[in-house]
């Protein structure tokens, strides 16, 4: 099964990550990190340095199996994890519940329930 999860760092995103390897056996996974895009649709420097660094995390978790695939992507979480679900072509999209920090467990939660919406496949929300 083809699977897309969305990772931030946050311990949720970190069991989705986990989770979502498992279940794709001989499937393709893309794990998909967004930054937000603060001006007319460009990322701050310093959140394309954390992009490179968090999905350079993930691969250390997965231990980089051979049909994974990372993105970085710019914009809003939610819009940008249901494109690169629909560009995937994934059965699957993985999002931990909430993201990092207080501010971010609104936000964030918010996302999960966007991409539960509006996703074109089957999603997986992990606490």
């Amino acid at each position: 099964m083809d699977v897309v999860v969305g990772y931030d760092g946050s311990d949720a995103s970190k069991r989705a990550l986990v989770l979502a390897a498992k279940l794709t056996g001989d499937g393709r996974l893309t794990v998909v990190n967004v930054a937000p895009a603060l001006r007319f649709g460009f990322p701050d420097p310093l959140f394309a340095q954390e992009q490179g660094a968090l999905l350079d995390e993930a691969r250390r978790l997965l231990g980089e199996p051979a049909r994974t695939e990372t993105v970085s992507a710019v914009g809003d979480a939610a819009h940008e994890l249901v494109e690169a679900t629909a560009a995937a072509g994934a059965q699957l999209l993985a999002v931990g519940t909430h993201g990092r920090g207080a501010v971010g467990r609104f936000v964030l939660g918010s996302v999960s329930l966007a991409v539960a919406r509006d996703a074109p496949c089957s999603v997986l929300l992990v606490p």
